[in-house]
């Protein structure tokens, strides 16, 4: 075996190595491996896999799905590719479809791109691409050491080139003959290896793919589990912003967010088409019994003209809103800015107002507030500034079927208020102690919100007002 070299952190040595090989085995599993001893060994040090996994983060895979390409950067973890600036990939791992599905844990994002690896051998990644074995890692801390490997239509002399049929290496293929004469392929990973010093370890197996896999790739959005939502207080006290939009979230949220993001951007279609087939069975299962009408509706709303216009002006701070707190900050300033007490309020018709100038800002506050907000605090962003008669109106002709989907399952995310039961011409009502927008059919929005004590509390115009006549509530 070949040291490469040591990695010295404060308070670990990780070793770069490679291992021992010649023209028959690599020995990451040591002792000499004949034919008839391969199937044991495949069985007691190996795992069969079927696809390979990329887990991101929200902020990183959305570049990918607006270009429809994935985003390809050098490598800055502990590998020789860090020399190697020109080489531009993505890591991914093998996996297995079965164990695919919303309910997967990860430390390292939430939306996994996942692409099959097919079983005709023609079609396998592994047949018509160069394979490189780079190095591996020893990780003390883990118990384990990572093989590194490039897959790459490119040749680099400067590597070596991997014999995927050589037995003992990190990846293993058999090939066998089909019913249709075409040759079928299975692929193993090593998982028990010995490590550089010869020790038993976990092992674990990555792969750079230099390539584009977008064509190839399916969407998981799957639960975050290595970092909690941090807390207001800590990240305004050190001036930290987030470090994704949707650090810790869970699946619900972050697909919902992606959702939003999908309906903002307009590649509805694109991105549900591209859902995993686990996702897309979770999905029907939790909008098959809603309605679409229940959500939203096709009355052209009345709205108070110059709140309408605070709304496209206030676009540039929701751009700026990271937490929770300037989310708060955020509906006091909104609502401040215009005081409907003064009797002041111009009710139009929608139709008479341009909507496409604020609906991308709206659908923005949308995705904040379910990435940013806590579900309580959620409930009181949506019921109180979120002008959902807008969406509405402009979402009432949902003609592709996934579209329907994603507007159900965003109105079903916990804290979410879509409620728009509000007669036109009727008088402002609060339901479930919620103060409906300015933006319902026939209402304005209350004029101000402040805290007491936990809670927040809306106050409705005053008795003498001609728009409506109610008393203040708290919200629970």
């Amino acid at each position: 075996m070949l040291k490469i070299r040591d990695i010295f952190l404060q308070d670990d040595t990780l070793t770069l190595w490679k291992p021992s090989h010649d023209a028959k085995q690599y020995y990451l599993i040591p002792g000499t491996i004949t034919n008839e001893q391969l199937s044991p060994v495949l069985q007691t040090y190996y795992t069969k896999f079927d696809c390979v996994s990329s887990i991101l983060t929200f902020d990183d895979a959305v570049p990918i799905f607006a270009n429809q390409s994935t985003t390809l950067h050098p490598t800055d973890d502990y590998s020789v590719l860090r020399d190697y600036h020109m080489i531009q990939g993505l890591w991914f791992k093998p996996d297995l479809e079965e164990r695919l599905g919303p309910d997967e844990n990860s430390s390292l994002g939430n939306i996994k791109l996942t692409i099959s690896l097919p079983g005709n051998e023609d079609e396998s990644i592994f047949s018509f691409m160069n394979i490189y074995f780079l190095e591996v890692l020893d990780y003390p801390a883990e118990d384990k050491s990572v093989s590194r490997l490039l897959i790459t239509k490119t040749t680099h002399d400067e590597f070596e080139k991997y014999d995927i049929f050589k037995a003992g290496g990190p990846i293993h293929m058999v090939v066998s003959e089909g019913v249709d004469g075409k040759n079928i392929v299975e692929v193993y990973y090593l998982r028990v290896c010995y490590n550089y010093p010869g020790r038993k370890w976990r092992h674990e197996v990555e792969f750079m793919l230099e390539e584009d896999p977008w064509p190839m790739c399916k969407i998981i959005p799957i639960n975050s589990c290595g970092q909690k939502r941090q807390q207001i207080f800590s990240i305004r006290d050190v001036s930290e912003h987030l470090p994704c939009r949707y650090v810790g979230a869970t699946w619900r949220e972050t697909l919902a967010g992606l959702f939003v993001w999908c309906l903002r951007k307009y590649v509805v279609w694109l991105i549900f088409e591209r859902l995993h087939d686990t996702v897309k069975r979770a999905l029907d299962l939790a909008t098959s019994h809603v309605k679409i009408s229940e959500i939203i509706h096709t009355d052209c709303p009345m709205v108070c003209k110059e709140l309408f216009q605070t709304y496209e002006m206030m676009s540039t701070f929701i751009a700026k809103c990271e937490n929770e707190q300037d989310l708060k900050d955020l509906m006091r300033i909104f609502l401040s800015l215009h005081n409907c007490e003064k009797r002041n309020c111009s009710l139009v018709s929608l139709k008479t107002m341009n909507a496409a100038q604020v609906l991308p800002g709206i659908l923005f506050l949308l995705e904040k507030t379910i990435a940013c907000a806590s579900p309580p605090f959620r409930f009181d962003v949506t019921s109180t500034i979120m002008p959902w008669s807008i969406m509405g109106y402009y979402c009432s002709d949902l003609k592709i079927k996934s579209h329907r989907k994603m507007v159900i399952f965003i109105s079903q995310l916990p804290g979410i208020n879509t409620d728009l039961d509000v007669v036109p011409g009727s008088p402002t009502v609060f339901t479930n102690g919620t103060g409906s927008s300015g933006y319902s059919s026939a209402a304005v929005t209350p004029r101000s919100v402040y805290e007491t004590g936990s809670s927040i509390r809306r106050r409705a115009f005053s008795k003498d007002s001609p728009f409506s006549s109610v008393s203040s509530v708290e919200s629970t």
